[in-house]
């Protein structure tokens, strides 16, 4: 007997070998009888082929029953069976009645109603999501997989999978197969690690594939377009006839080429000149048939482009040559590996995009290309010529014109050439003092256009993702006075130094961007027609503390109030009068060096200041008029509710006055008063941090005395951080995720209870859009910084979804990582929240949002765009389906006893073959990446080592053959991808990168230019997919745009004020249509819309 059986049949090679030389055992069924009969003899066949004396291995677990006794009591068995005849289960007639598909003629029967030996039914197996698994084809029969669970051990070894194969599903109504009976011959099925089948996948690749790795056939003596592409020089062919006849020739085996003929085919790498990421290998044939435009037309249906089909075909290293034959291919160019396929634009990028017409095939001269440095952009010359040249061409010596232009390069600081004596150019050093340290960068050896006007284009904020309100908290300012609703439904909020009104059934936002600092406070005009906006001081940038006073519908300001002689360090909150109709504005200034707050009354319309005066040496939160005596003041913090009164003195200056008879607490004062309102006839309710409710009525004396009532001194079991009045005097408060409502006329009983399931995080805000309404539509704000919508009576939904900082997060003072994907509209953002979401950028709303098991610090996609990969704070790497945004597996990259295992930094090369991580002790982890990203192995060693500080950079270039890395200390070390050795900066000034994210080069100094003398500078850049533009963001918050080379020392750019704090990271849409910035100290998502900037 077996015990804990796991059986499976697996041949050995000599069992194997001798299956294929004995003939399979057949029968004819004419009758059931004789079916059944002949379904006996091939069983009993079978099982004594699977016997014989190592034929086959058996893996299974055996209790002390010997192999012999086993062998013998199955032949007894046998015995027994050929006495006594039986009928065949279900599953034993699918094996018989349903054989394999290769056994089946073209009309799917049997021929000759033959039936096969074994009992297997031969199937195939795909990978669950993976359209480039070519699949693996096995023959099932329940001989060979006893149970399920066999099955499923078998396909785990065959198959790799996150985390193992768990269930098989049947193709295509998706069924769950359960038992190896199941399994039907000729079908196709899906193995998972969960149970969860990926429909929309085109499994086992049956699409049209045009580089098929298959020999052309020369039965037809010509190539046709569903072979493969061989491409070859069509000249010295006489005609047509001539070329169809060698093709055929040379197809013969043992026929020799022509004398001086190229027969040896190649492989070149063809990149897209509008979107660098897109390349692909092609096999070139010199004996094709194809003419030279059809190529270019085959490149057209291969790459990502702009403006297509592809015209002109380049070198990708300097100088750029053209290629416009197929003799260059194998002749002049026949070092070159990578090429670049322009489309409309007719010229690379490098060259400045002079736009000259394509190539004719049938040219019987070599074109010559000119170098960018002399202004000239060359082409074929001759008789031949399919085409006009362009007016600005030389043609009279175009061959020595190039040897002069390769020989001389221009000094950038001097109007003088350097020459070597080898007649190569050599890089000219370039000098800057970057934040007190010298540094040199090499121009490259070949000259190129370096602009100096301001790009065509400049920035305009176009959406702001999230909510923010952590700024109020740091100051201690009350976070629920930063949303607010509009009677046209709009609603109010801030975001950093960005006030944004929202119109959620529109899905439209605009903006109020003249802040300098962040918002911290806010409050809306009882016309609802003016909002006034505080904001906070940032001494490192000398930025004062202020009020705005600015216009709801136009967005206009009315009134900028603020120095460092009026507030200390902030405006922490802000109140309308409401008796007087928005006449007076109360301003409350921040806690400076422990000095008490000041109270401030302002004529905002004339900019009179009516009074001020200080207030308690404990923290407030909070100051308000009375909603019924503009003359009442009531203010609130840690440990007290103060009541002050406004007095007219007899010079007609006014004074504010604390009334000492109000405000007085029964026993000791709680910790902290967070939150206060009015009821309808005027008496105050506050809230405090030990879930109290307090309510304060007038007595004869007109002072505000505490009225307790039992039942709200357990108003909630947390601190109430919210309350709000309705029209029917209704109170809403809030703790937690906990909202209640009390009626204000019956006693303050308690009415109705809602507890957001959904939501564990806290809510911070609430807005009512309908007061007057007893069920009004309500907005509130979370602490993971998302704005939910709903009522007490139906469900919240999530109307602004944001990243929250993340507990414990020391990347970045909790800044948000962002990655562009490279074919959609759309980005990838994670944070310390363990979350990632997926935006599209053409609609502005949230794709997707998965969590993970660790605070995310850097994402990166595949060149492909199909997966998206996340670093994480404990060095782990994480690898999810962008499509869905569920996971695909994660790699332990850092090893967990380092102290330092944060990776700052992940990019795949342009090709996705291989993977850079940055970690934050200045190691960059290199893989290899295999099963198109599913897989990946440490490239080599595995890892480099030549930085001190942590990696935040990295770039490939476009060849993927140097890496370029960059660390917190601001050093640049570039890495030779083949033996990761290092590059020196001089000779590596001419290599071309995918990215320019590593803001320490020749490429970035003039972006460096405004900040010489000073200990500020740039923290991010991007260059724009069709290399024409260059985005940079500085610690100041600023973002510049630039054309694309720039001058090193005249080139100007076009600045937006983008983030109050140093930016994070920048990077344009993968149709250059937008630039998405993030920035430190918050999560903070911005995208910017490129609009004409007026310059030519």
């Amino acid at each position: 007997m077996y015990s804990a059986l796991r059986l499976r049949l697996t041949p050995t090679p000599a069992a194997a070998a001798q299956s294929h030389k004995e003939p399979a055992a057949t029968a004819v069924a004419h009758s059931v009888a004789d079916f059944e009969a002949a379904a006996m003899r091939a069983a009993e066949r079978a099982a004594d082929a699977a016997a014989a004396d190592r034929r086959y291995v058996f893996v299974a677990q055996t209790s002390a029953t010997s192999r012999t006794e086993q062998d013998e009591a199955a032949g007894q068995r046998r015995a027994a069976q050929r006495q006594q005849p039986r009928d065949l289960s279900d599953s034993e007639m699918d094996d018989f009645t349903a054989p394999p598909a290769h056994f089946n003629d073209a009309s799917g029967h049997h021929p000759d109603g033959v039936l096969p030996a074994k009992r297997g039914r031969l199937v195939t197996f795909y990978r669950n999501g993976d359209p480039h698994y070519k699949g693996l084809s096995a023959s099932i029969s329940q001989r060979a997989f006893v149970s399920m669970e066999s099955l499923l051990v078998w396909l785990n070894e065959k198959i790799p999978t996150t985390a193992g194969v768990q269930h098989v599903f049947r193709l295509p109504d998706g069924r769950l197969m359960r038992d190896v009976g199941e399994f039907q011959p000729g079908c196709q099925y899906v193995v998972s690690s969960v149970q969860k089948l990926i429909r929309n996948v085109d499994y086992g690749g049956k699409g049209a594939n045009p580089w098929r790795s298959k020999k052309t056939s020369a039965k037809a003596g010509k190539i046709t377009r569903a072979d493969i592409r061989l491409i070859r020089d069509a000249k010295g062919f006489a005609d047509e006839n001539e070329a169809q006849s060698l093709g055929t020739a040379s197809s013969k085996k043992g026929t020799p080429a022509p004398a001086g003929r190229v027969t040896k085919t190649r492989v070149i790498t063809v990149i897209s000149n509008s979107h660098r990421s897109s390349r692909e290998k092609v096999l070139v044939n010199p004996s094709t048939m194809q003419n030279f435009e059809d190529m270019l037309l085959d490149f057209t249906n291969l790459l990502v482009m702009s403006k297509p089909p592809v015209q002109t075909l380049y070198t990708a290293r300097p100088p750029y040559k053209r290629v416009c034959s197929f003799s260059q291919l194998f002749r002049e160019f026949k070092d070159h590996d990578t090429f670049i396929a322009c489309g409309r634009e007719f010229a690379p990028s490098e060259l400045g995009n002079k736009r000259e017409a394509p190539p004719s095939s049938n040219s019987s001269e070599d074109a010559l290309n000119g170098v960018r440095g002399g202004g000239d952009v060359g082409g074929a010359s001759g008789a031949n010529m399919g085409f006009a040249s362009p007016p600005e061409m030389d043609h009279r010596k175009p061959r020595k014109q190039f040897r002069r232009a390769e020989d001389r390069y221009q000094d950038l600081d001097t109007n003088r050439t350097s020459r070597t004596t080898a007649g190569r150019p050599q890089p000219v050093p370039v000098s800057v003092p970057i934040r007190g340290r010298g540094m040199t960068f090499y121009a490259p050896t070949v000259r190129e256009t370096q602009h100096r006007q301001p790009p065509d284009q400049a920035l305009r904020l176009d959406w702001v993702y999230g909510f923010t309100g952590g700024d109020s908290a740091a100051v201690g300012a009350a976070a629920d006075s930063l949303l607010h609703a509009l009677p046209t439904g709009e609603l109010v909020y801030a975001v950093a130094n960005t006030a944004v009104v929202f119109d959620p059934e529109g899905h439209r936002q605009r903006h109020y961007t003249e802040h300098t600092g962040p918002i911290v406070c806010m409050d809306i005009h009882p016309t609802k027609s003016v909002i006034v906006t505080g904001q906070r001081s940032v001494p490192e940038l000398r930025v004062d503390a202020q009020l705005r006073i600015w216009d709801a519908e136009g967005l206009g300001t009315f009134v900028a109030l603020g120095d460092a002689d009026l507030f200390q360090s902030c405006v922490t909150s802000l109140n309308f009068s409401t008796e007087s109709q928005g006449a007076y504005l109360l301003a409350l200034d921040g806690v400076a060096n422990g000095h008490r707050q000041t109270m401030f009354i302002f004529d905002w319309q004339t900019r009179r200041l009516v009074a001020k005066t200080k207030t308690s040496r404990e923290p407030v939160r909070r100051a308000v008029f009375h909603p019924d005596d503009d003359s009442s003041l009531v203010s609130l913090g840690r440990r007290h509710v103060h009541f002050w009164r406004i007095f007219q003195e007899e010079d007609g200056r006014s004074r504010i006055l604390r009334d000492k008879k109000s405000g007085l607490f029964e026993a000791s004062p709680p910790d902290d008063v967070l939150s206060l309102s009015f009821d309808l006839v005027g008496n105050a309710i506050t809230g405090d941090s030990s879930g109290c409710l307090n309510l304060w009525v007038r007595d004869e004396e007109d002072a505000f005395v505490l009225r307790s009532l039992d039942h709200l001194q357990r108003a909630h079991r947390g601190p109430i951080t919210c309350l709000r009045i309705l029209g029917d005097g209704t109170l809403l408060s809030t703790s937690g995720s906990c909202i209640r409502a009390w009626d204000t006329l019956n006693d303050y009983s308690l009415v109705k209870e809602r507890i957001l399931n959904e939501s564990t995080e806290s809510l911070v805000a609430l807005a009512v859009k309908s007061p007057r309404s007893s069920d009004g539509r309500l907005v509130m704000a979370t602490s993971s910084n998302s704005l939910l919508e709903g009522s007490l009576q139906d469900r919240f939904s999530c109307v602004v979804q944001g990243h929250s900082l993340g507990p414990g997060l020391g990347v970045a003072n909790g800044a948000v990582s962002v990655a562009t994907h490279p074919r959609e509209h759309s980005i990838v953002t994670c944070a310390g929240d363990r979350g990632v979401c997926k935006w599209s950028t053409l609609h502005r709303r949230l794709q997707w949002r998965a969590v993970v098991e660790l605070p995310c610090t850097c994402a990166c996609f595949h060149p492909r765009g199909h997966l998206v990969g996340i670093g994480t704070d404990s060095g782990r790497f994480i690898v999810l389906h962008s499509e869905t945004g569920a996971h695909a597996l994660s790699s332990q990259v850092v090893p967990p006893e380092h102290a330092a295992r944060q990776l700052r930094s992940a990019a795949f090369s342009p090709d996705g073959n291989l993977l850079a991580l940055g970690a934050e002790d200045g190691s960059v982890f290199v893989f290899s990446v295999e099963e198109n990203g599913l897989m990946y192995r440490r490239y080599r060693e595995g890892a480099v080592k030549g930085h001190s500080a942590p990696v935040l950079c990295l770039d490939w270039a476009t060849d993927c053959a140097v890496l370029r890395t960059q660390s917190a200390d601001l050093v640049t070390k570039l890495w030779s991808v083949s033996s990761l050795a290092q590059v020196s900066q001089e000779d590596a000034s001419d290599i071309r990168f995918a990215t320019e994210t590593c803001y320490l080069s020749f490429n970035h100094v003039a972006a460096w230019q405004p900040y010489v003398g000073t200990d500020r500078g740039l923290v991010c850049a991007a260059r724009s997919n069709t290399a024409d533009k260059l985005c940079v963001g500085d610690d100041n918050g600023h973002l510049t745009l630039y054309r694309f080379p720039p001058h090193p020392e005249l080139a100007q750019g076009i600045s937006a004020p983008a983030h109050v704090r140093a930016l994070h990271s920048v990077a344009f849409t993968f149709d250059d249509s937008a630039v998405i910035s993030s920035g430190r100290g918050g999560p903070l998502i911005m995208q910017w819309s490129l609009i004409d900037s007026g310059f030519k």
